[in-house]
C-alpha cells in the first residue's frame, strides 16, 4: 500500500514542482519570502495528502513554550486547532498537540540544511508524560543495541545510556522533517555538504543526534536517522551507525514512512497502514557516533562521502526472517517458552552454540543487570519449521513474519511458469 501511495505522492510532487518553478518564472517573481511562501503551501497540501486520518490540522505557525513562542515554523500536523494569530493564517500550538513538524527549503544546501537544523532542534519535548510510548521505546533500543532493554536504565553504560535518551526524546517528540525541492546534484556531494556542516558543528551545544532532524530530504538523496522513527541502524563495536543515505528510494516514500509512523506511535493508525511491508530498505552507510564520558559529548566519525551512482542499483531489498539451525531453533523456543535463560542452563555445546548464533544474529542479548542471562530482544518472536525443513524465526509484532509465511507457501503452491511470471510482474 506505501509504495503504490507513494507513486502517487512522488508525481504530485514532481507535477507541482514543475507548475510552481514555472509559475515564478512566467510572473518574474524574485521575492524571497514570497517564492518561499509558495513552497511552504505546497508542502503543507502535500502533507495534507499524506495523512489518511480525519481531523487532523495541518497549518504553518508557531509552538508555545514556557518562554514564549518559538520560531515559525513552516508546516505542523497537529491534533488540535490551536490559537488563530490574528489577520494571518497561522495558528499557535500547544506542543503536547503536535505530531510533525517539517520544515521547508526551495533549494537545500550547507546554509539552508544548517538554519533547518536550528528551526526544527527548537520543537521542545512534550509536557505530557503520560502519552509516552515506553514499550515502543523499548523496542527500538533493543533493535538498535541487539540487548534487552533494562528496568534500570541507570545500569547502562555511557554509550547505550545516551542512546536510550536520544530514542526517548525522539518518540516523545514531533517527528521532524527538513525538506528540500532542489539542492546537491548528487548523493556523494549531498553526504560532503552534511559533513562540512556537522564537522563545523562538532562539539557545539545541540551537535549530537538528537538535535537532527528524523528525515533529511535533498533535490537528489535524502538522509535518515536510526533512531526507530521508522528507522533503525545498529549499535556494534562501540559505535552507533546513526545517518544513513539514499538516492534511490523515492523521497515520497520515505516522507510517508516518517509520517505513518508517527500516526501509529500516536494511536491514530496501526501497522495495516504499511500493507504487506515484505520489503526492507537499502541504505548507504553514512555517520557513526560514540558517546564521550566527562561532558565531551558525541564523537562522529563518517564513511566515505563518495557512493556509487543510483543507477542498477535496488532500493530495496526482500524481507526474510532469520534461517537458523536446529539447535538455535531450539533455545529460540525455550526463550519464546520461558522469556529468558541462563547460560549455566544449556548445558551441552550444542545448546550453547546455538545461543551464540541468535547473538550474533541480535534476535537474542546478555541483559545488563546480568550478563549471564539471556533474553529475547524481540517484541514477539516467532518460530517456524517451514515445509522445506529450514529453521526460521523472526518478529512479528506486526504480523510480518505472519504474512512471510502465507506469501512463502503460496509461491510454493505455484507451478514453476506461473512463478516465473508472478516474478518478472515483481520486478
Amino acid at each position: 500500500m506505501i509504495k503504490t501511495f507513494a507513486d502517487l505522492l512522488d508525481k504530485l510532487l514532481i507535477r507541482e514542482k514543475q507548475i510552481l518553478d514555472r509559475q515564478i518564472k512566467a510572473d518574474g517573481v524574485t521575492h524571497r519570502p514570497t517564492i518561499g511562501d509558495m513552497f511552504e503551501d505546497l508542502s503543507q497540501d502535500v502533507l495534507r495528502k499524506s495523512v489518511p486520518v480525519d481531523g487532523l490540522v495541518v497549518t504553518g505557525g508557531f509552538i508555545r513554550t514556557d518562554e514564549g513562542l518559538g520560531p515559525e515554523l513552516d508546516c505542523i500536523l497537529a491534533k488540535a486547532a490551536g490559537e488563530c494569530v490574528a489577520r494571518t493564517d497561522k495558528r499557535i500550538f500547544n506542543i503536547n498537540d503536535v505530531l510533525a513538524v517539517v520544515q521547508v527549503k526551495r533549494t537545500l544546501y550547507k546554509s539552508q540544511i544548517d538554519d533547518g537544523f536550528a528551526n526544527l532542534a527548537s520543537v521542545p519535548t512534550p509536557t505530557d508524560v503520560a502519552c509516552t510510548r515506553w514499550d515502543t521505546i523499548r523496542r527500538v533500543f533493543q533493535q538498535i543495541t541487539g540487548r534487552p532493554a533494562p528496568e534500570n536504565v541507570a545500569l547502562l553504560p555511557p554509550t547505550e545510556s545516551a542512546i536510550w535518551r536520544t530514542i526517548v526524546a525522539d518518540i516523545r517528540s514531533p517527528t521532524r522533517i527538513l525538506l528540500g525541492f532542489n539542492g546537491f546534484a548528487n548523493e556523494s556531494t549531498f553526504r560532503k555538504g552534511l559533513v562540512d556542516l556537522l564537522t563545523q558543528r562538532q562539539n557545539q551545544i545541540g551537535s549530537g543526534p538528537r538535535s537532527l532532524p528524523s528525515l533529511i530530504i535533498g533535490g537528489n538523496a535524502s538522509a535518515i536517522k536510526g533512531v526507530g522513527l521508522p528507522w533503525s541502524c545498529a549499535f556494534k563495536n562501540g559505535w552507533w551507525q546513526f545517518l544513513g543515505t539514499t538516492s534511490t528510494i523515492k523521497p515520497a516514500h520515505l516522507f510517508l514512512e516518517a509520517i505513518w509512523t508517527r500516526l501509529v506511535i500516536a494511536g491514530y493508525a496501526d501497522d495495516r497502514l504499511f500493507g504487506e511491508d515484505l520489503d526492507d530498505e537499502v541504505f548507504n552507510a553514512f555517520v557513526d557516533a560514540r558517546f564521550c564520558e566527562a561532558g565531551k559529548g558525541w564523537e562522529l566519525r563518517y564513511s566515505d562521502t563518495n557512493v556509487k551512482p543510483a543507477t542498477g542499483r535496488n532500493a530495496f531489498q526482500p524481507w526474510t526472517p532469520h534461517f537458523v539451525s536446529h539447535w538455535a531453533f531450539v533455545v529460540a523456543n525455550l526463550l519464546c517458552s520461558n522469556g529468558s535463560v541462563s547460560e549455566n542452563e544449556l548445558e551441552t555445546d550444542e545448546l550453547r552454540n546455538g545461543a551464540k548464533e541468535l547473538e550474533s544474529l541480535r534476535l537474542v542479548g546478555r541483559t545488563f543487570e546480568d550478563e549471564n542471562i539471556l533474553e529475547l530482544t524481540t517484541e514477539r518472536a516467532t518460530c517456524v519449521i517451514l515445509p522445506d525443513g529450514r529453521y526460521a524465526v523472526g518478529e512479528d509484532n506486526s504480523g510480518r513474519l505472519t504474512r512471510w509465511v502465507e506469501k512463502f507457501q503460496m509461491e510454493r503452491r505455484q507451478p514453476d511458469s506461473a512463478k516465473s511470471n508472478s516474478n518478472s510482474q515483481t520486478d
